[in-house]
């Protein structure tokens, strides 16, 4: 038998089960009669079955998973039934079907994006169920058959899959012979949806090619994400560890954003990795194990943070880091290896950063032109930890030194720390600030032969004694700030 056409007939009971052993049928019609029960999964048998048609009846119970075995079905209609539970994704493997009328029964849960598979369906009818949730992004595709009815569920759509942006054309073109590209589309669109981020970042199909997404640039053959910049974005919650992913990455810019808890160490695989800005976030932990494995890195930036620590024995691998911001976060101190492997360094932002004291290590660091060590309070019940190091007169390169205080530091005790006549040794130094810093003594002469300084600010300190005339030898200064001191005498003129 190759056909059973019983529709409409009155008939009542079940369907047996011994059905399935027709396996030359390729019709089944049994719609509009009073047959109950469940739509047995024997049918699941019916190899050569094209037309399955059991609409208008009173079947209750589960769509069966065996019908997706069913690879010649060209139509399956069970419209107006009592069927419950989900759709089965296996329906998805139908790839012969046309028609899918499942409309007016008791199916519930989401559609399963597995239909979008379908390739060859032109009539979907599914209303007049329970479904919930969103719809699949996947299942864009279905809006455009012949005949459907998804408008008519009220759903919203999904936000697409990584696997939905980074496989649609255009978005990595020659991705079968690119399979890192395609795995850097599949970060980023992991991370995308790890941040939630659909409405400030533009990461998705209607962008085309990955390389005109925001921040994203692509380069090198065959093509990686070489650069990925994202500053004041709008991003929250932690860094997923999807960002070590990106092995070709030089340049990474997450800075002004609202992202929290610690640096995944999943970034220590970012081996091409020359420019890290993370400043501006909320993040805390241990910086110094995570960076240790990042060979290239010449920029670091890690300020404004909460609070980061740097508890590691073992130096960063790193040989050429030039520029180094811990400003405005809590950092308060830094490994003896940070000073010598990393003399080279140009760039140094301890600022607001809660030290104590003024390390004496920093002299070692004798490629440095600026040095920010601004509003790092004193320890003033210890007198020691108040004073400038000497090692300062090592920086002979600096061009920029900040030593300042916010605000002047009162002390009932007795108190001397001298500002270092060294300083003047500093022959490159364009800006010099000890502003507020509870110094003492006369004001060095040796500061005099600064001929390139700039802005001299001394003030909020106790010096004394009267204003060395070698002062005047400063023919660059623009700015002079000595108030609030205990000089005495007249101002020396300008040679």
């Amino acid at each position: 038998m190759v056909r059973l056409d019983l529709h409409d007939k009155g008939l009542t009971g079940t369907i047996p089960a011994e059905l399935g052993g027709l396996t030359y049928l390729t019709h089944l019609h049994l719609s509009r009669n009073q047959l109950t029960g469940e739509i047995p999964a024997a049918l699941g048998t019916l190899t050569s079955l094209r037309e399955l048609r059991l609409a208008d009846n009173q079947f209750s119970g589960s769509i069966p998973a065996e019908i997706g075995g069913l690879s010649r079905l060209d139509k399956l209609v069970v419209a107006n039934n009592e069927l419950s539970g989900a759709i089965p994704a296996e329906l998805g493997n139908l790839s012969s079907l046309t028609t899918l009328n499942l409309r007016n029964n008791q199916l519930s849960g989401e559609i399963p994006a597995e239909l979008s598979n379908t390739s060859s369906l032109t009539r979907l009818l599914v209303s007049g169920n329970e479904f919930s949730g969103c719809m699949a992004y996947a299942l864009r595709s279905l809006q455009h058959i012949r005949s459907n009815d998804l408008g008519e569920l009220g759903l919203d759509w999904c936000p697409p899959s990584p696997e939905d942006t980074c496989h649609a054309g255009g978005v990595v073109t020659g991705r079968d012979n690119n399979a890192r590209l395609l795995a850097d589309c599949l970060a980023l669109a992991s991370m995308r949806y790890h941040w939630k981020a659909e409405s400030t970042l533009n990461w998705n199909l209607d962008q085309g090619h990955i390389a005109n997404w925001q921040g994203v640039t692509v380069g090198g053959s065959p093509q990686r994400v070489t650069s990925l910049a994202v500053p004041r974005s709008g991003l929250s919650r932690a860094i997923p560890p999807e960002i070590g992913k990106f092995s070709a990455l030089r340049h990474l810019d997450l800075s002004g954003n609202g992202l929290w808890w610690t640096i995944p160490e999943e970034m220590g695989n970012l081996t091409e990795l020359r420019d890290l800005d993370l400043s501006s976030n909320r993040l805390e932990g241990d910086v110094c194990g995570v960076l240790h494995n990042v060979p290239e890195l010449q920029t670091l930036d890690l300020g404004g943070n909460r609070c980061l620590v740097c508890t590691s024995s073992r130096p960063w691998a790193s040989t050429g880091l030039r520029h180094v911001d811990f400003g405005n976060t809590s950092i308060a101190g830094l490994p003896p290896w940070f000073y010598t492997s990393y003399g080279e360094s140009r760039y140094l932002n301890l600022s607001n950063s809660y030290w104590e004291s003024i390390p004496a290590a920093l002299g070692d660091l004798a490629s440095l032109e600026h040095l920010d060590f601004y509003n790092n309070s004193p320890n003033v019940n210890d007198i020691d930890s108040q004073l400038i190091p000497r090692e300062m007169e090592n920086l002979s390169n600096l061009r920029h030194l900040d030593l300042s205080l916010r605000e002047r530091v009162i002390v009932d005790t007795d108190y001397s720390g001298a500002l270092p006549g060294e300083l003047g040794n500093l022959a490159n130094l364009e800006y010099l600030n000890v502003g507020n810093r509870l110094l003492t003594g006369p004001f060095p002469a040796q500061l005099g032969s600064l001929g390139k300084l700039e802005f001299l600010n001394s003030r909020g300190n106790q010096l004394s004694g009267e204003i060395p005339r070698e002062l005047g030898d400063m023919t660059n200064l623009r700015v002079l700030q000595l108030g609030n001191n205990r000089f005495t005498g007249m101002l020396p003129s300008a040679s």
